[in-house]
């Protein structure tokens, strides 16, 4: 039997030892609360970033979302748009969104908020692959209302893709506390902080990723022989097929590529290129080389496929038209324009 004050020094022990690890994990709790780096917490959101111009991006402190978005961009993305959805419901009306990589981004989704009067947003973040892009279509036809999606499905995006951390990131919406104490959120919380609070620089790539080479037109088909899949189409083809059973209209945009590019994938993958065009024309799509009849340069592109910045409404002009809408409006948005204005509802489906 232990003396009475050995036993007290241990109760004080563990006392302590629980205090102390009680006091860490609220303090954990509490800083990832505040900083909120993926808006789990925050009553508003942000469409960042979206078909902005530079005066929209300073009035969504830019400097301020960049951090978060880059350490996870499916994260970031879903996050904001769940609140976008939460906020739209309760008008009754569906939403409508934009899916893809980067491309999609050239999607002036304000412009369609503006002039179809019903809401638009823009889920397409950088490097999306195609796994991450059917993970996310399967989540918002199992919980919410559709009414369209817009899916930018360039012919350079039918590859095989390891990566997908769409799964991850409707893990961590669905369970943004248990997420507050993963190692992502504290990495974000702490570059977050350094970026917001003490405005030192971040850094927007992940040291652990590696880049692909968008200049390189070698390492760039080299790629496109060794991962393009037509099987991947079928897989396309499922999410589409329900999607429209259940009343939502999918519409695919094909996005140009640089025109010098574009010429050695017809020459060099033509069987390819044929079952691409053979899934397309089975399904509403809108072919923006195609129907830019005056054509694309070189000189209109910053890599093999991005266009210049400067080309957006130009792009969004070929896109509008195709929907029966008139060129003229596709123009740069005003700030007060943004799709952050809620015009009708999305909601979770009974």
């Amino acid at each position: 039997m232990q003396p009475c004050g050995q036993r007290l020094v241990h109760r004080a022990f563990v006392g302590w030892f629980v205090g102390v690890a009680l006091a860490l994990v609220l303090s954990v709790f509490a800083v990832g609360w505040l900083v909120d780096p993926f808006g789990h917490f925050a009553s508003d959101y942000s469409s960042y970033p979206d078909f902005m111009t530079a005066e929209d991006k300073a009035r969504f402190a830019e400097w301020q979302r960049q951090a978060p978005f880059m350490l996870n961009q499916p994260l970031y993305k879903v996050a904001n748009f769940e609140k976008f959805a939460t906020a739209a419901a309760a008008q009754g009306a569906p939403v409508n969104v934009v899916v893809g990589d980067s491309l999609a981004r050239q999607v002036d989704t304000a412009a369609l908020a503006r002039y179809e009067g019903q809401p638009w947003f823009t889920l397409a973040y950088g490097g999306a692959s195609l796994a991450e892009t059917l993970a996310l279509v399967d989540h918002l036809l199992d919980h919410h209302y559709v009414g369209e999606i817009v899916w930018v499905l360039p012919f350079t995006r039918i590859v095989w893709e390891r990566h997908n951390r769409m799964s991850g990131a409707l893990a961590a919406v669905r369970n943004p506390v248990k997420h507050l104490f993963s190692y992502e959120s504290l990495r974000a919380v702490f570059h977050v902080t350094r970026h917001r609070w003490l405005e030192i620089p971040f850094s927007a790539h992940d040291p652990r990723e590696v880049a692909v080479a968008h200049r390189d037109n070698v390492t760039m088909l080299d790629r496109l022989r060794t991962l393009w899949s037509g099987r991947l189409l079928a897989e396309i083809e499922a999410r589409i097929a329900r999607a429209e059973s259940e009343g939502v209209r999918v519409t695919l945009v094909i996005p140009p590529n640089r025109p010098s590019f574009q010429a050695r994938i017809d020459a060099e993958l033509p069987e390819e290129v044929a079952t691409y065009n053979a899934f397309l024309a089975n399904h509403r799509h809108i072919d923006v080389a195609e129907r830019n009849r005056q054509g694309w340069t070189d000189d209109q592109f910053v890599d093999i496929y991005h266009l210049a910045a400067s080309e957006f409404p130009r792009f969004n002009a070929v896109v509008l038209q195709a929907r029966g809408l008139p060129a003229a409006i596709a123009k740069q948005p005003k700030a007060e324009d943004s799709d952050t204005t809620i015009r009708a509802p999305a909601g979770k489906k009974g």
